[in-house]
């Protein structure tokens, strides 16, 4: 088997970014040669962490892209063993949902509105918030089991497919807002399935 790759996406710059940064790199001197990390975006602590990742020796190891357009964003899910959201506060991270639609398995804190998409042990791999060691417990578990890691991002996709489209969120949406004691407008047409997404390497 070749090098693999888990993606990182950042969405917001915490300021503790740069020390779980720090503590999570050295969790990854184990998995060297085994795996790579992508991080795609950028923000202020960006020279932080890329200090961080020659002063552990983990610069083969660690690619950091800068801004990527959504084109790039989707090729690059599309060639990840997974997505990696070690958020410490989120809202709910659009990536996660662009991951889910090219059938990527997630890897996330269990923070703010990520449960309420990533189903732990099921769609991905919930971890609690700043905690190195589950997190990268639970990434050698993705490249220990690349069949399960697969099956999680189809189950992932399926999930998508069934609560997270336009379609389902303007269903909610038209139920909240009717007046008390009157159905509901009807939502938009359900638009056909999107044809399945190709592997993963």
């Amino acid at each position: 088997m070749g090098e693999d790759k888990v993606a990182n996406l950042p969405t917001t710059d915490s300021p503790e970014e740069p020390a779980a940064g720090r503590r999570l790199e050295g969790r990854l001197e184990g998995l060297e040669g085994r795996a790579s990390l992508v991080v795609a975006g950028d923000g202020e602590h960006r020279a932080a962490l890329e200090a961080c990742t020659a002063e552990l020796g983990l610069g083969a190891a660690v690619t950091f892209l800068g801004r990527c357009d959504a084109g790039r964003v989707r090729a690059l899910l599309a060639s990840c063993r997974a997505l990696v959201v070690p958020s410490t506060y989120e809202g709910m991270p659009l990536v996660v949902l662009e991951a889910m639609e090219v059938g990527v398995p997630i890897v996330a804190s269990a923070v703010s509105g990520i449960p309420e998409v990533v189903v732990g042990g099921e769609t991905g791999w919930l971890v609690p918030s700043e905690d190195p060691a589950a997190l990268a417990a639970a990434l050698a578990a993705v490249l220990a089991d690349p069949a399960e890691a697969r099956r999680r991002g189809a189950a992932g996709r399926r999930r998508l497919d069934r609560r997270f489209r336009p379609h389902h969120a303007a269903r909610r949406w038209l139920a909240a807002v009717a007046p008390p004691g009157r159905a509901a407008a009807p939502a938009p047409p359900v638009p056909p399935p999107a044809p399945p997404p190709g592997g993963t390497q």
